[in-house]
């Protein structure tokens, strides 16, 4: 086979997983709930090690909302998380309405220890540890890729009615820009609360 030939292959097949990909992502999705650190589907010794990622799934549903031919759709860089979440989604199945057909569907499954319930209680500590995670997957990964900082700006997002979604955008966009700082004084001080922390520097104090 001349270089040519193994070029042209190479574009027939790119083409073909574009095309596949473009149809998958017509299909409908859902997302299931979280499963909770420490369960059989997110054991400790996981969780504690800040392992985090999210995983999309293709399966068939049938009408009673059961799972079959599991795949792995887009992958969180992770194989453990990735077999978890094959074996969460087929023990948890999803909800279907009570005329639903089979179809295939595309089914989200997040891993993460932190929630609104456990953000105050977090420290550096285990902020640095979630990023020192995150980078092992990806190495460009930012702070403000962390699932407690995404929800640390959310908490710090408070839309009123009649509210400029201009203005609202901005102030996002400002507390996810002060990821690098919040990071520097996390690792300066392991100790402190990750939300004080956050707080402290996104407020300018």
């Amino acid at each position: 086979m001349n270089i040519r030939t193994s070029i042209l292959s190479a574009l027939v097949a790119l083409a073909l997983a574009t095309a596949v990909n473009a149809e998958e992502s017509k299909l409908p999705g859902t997302s299931l709930r979280p499963p909770t650190p420490g369960s059989e589907f997110f054991p400790s010794e996981l969780a504690d090690k800040g392992v985090h990622g999210e995983v999309w799934l293709l399966a068939d549903v049938d009408a009673r909302g059961k799972l079959s031919a599991l795949e792995v759709q887009k992958s969180s860089g992770s194989p453990e998380l990735d077999a978890l979440a094959q074996r969460y989604a087929q023990a948890t199945g999803v909800y279907v309405r009570g005329d639903a057909q089979p179809t295939r569907m595309r089914i989200q499954v997040r891993f993460t220890r932190d929630g609104l319930w456990t953000l105050a209680s977090k420290s550096c500590r285990d902020f640095n540890v979630d990023l020192q995670y995150a980078r092992s997957i990806r190495p460009d990964a930012k702070a403000a890729d962390i699932p407690a900082y995404k929800l640390a700006v959310g908490n710090g997002i408070i839309i009123k009615p009649g509210a400029d979604p201009v203005a609202t955008l901005d102030s996002m966009s400002r507390l996810r820009d002060s990821g690098a700082q919040v990071e520097a004084a996390c690792a300066k001080d392991p100790d402190a609360k990750f939300l004080e922390v956050f707080r402290r520097i996104t407020s300018g104090s």
